[in-house]
């Protein structure tokens, strides 16, 4: 899932859907899954911790370097001037609350 996740990307917004509706297709209901909850609003549904680590994983990640969250985020800001709604706030904070959950959970076993 993490390494076609974003295979769709160049054609547009939509990239996640288009990926999840083709793997519906072809029987991957598993990677269907994990393929759409990446998507930035998905946050509220993550419940395994592979919808979990995907979706931070693809946080973590901008064109082809890793990044921080935050990096991550003000690029976000950048690409989408004008679009700082309450719940795009909303969003980026429960982003922050899951990468301190996880630091927390790794940490913790090692």
């Amino acid at each position: 899932s993490a390494l076609i996740h974003d295979v769709f990307k160049p054609d547009g917004k939509h990239h996640a859907k288009k990926m999840a509706d083709y793997l519906i297709g072809i029987n991957e209901k598993e990677m269907e899954n994990l393929v759409e909850k990446h998507d930035f609003w998905q946050i509220d549904k993550l419940k395994t911790w592979d919808e979990k680590i995907l979706y931070y994983a693809d946080k973590g990640a901008y064109e082809d370097c890793v990044v921080s969250l935050q990096t991550r985020i003000d690029e976000g800001r950048k690409r989408n001037p004008g679009t700082l709604s309450e719940e795009v706030i909303k969003t980026e904070e429960k982003m922050k609350e899951l990468e301190h959950d996880m630091s927390i959970t790794i940490s913790v076993q090692f």
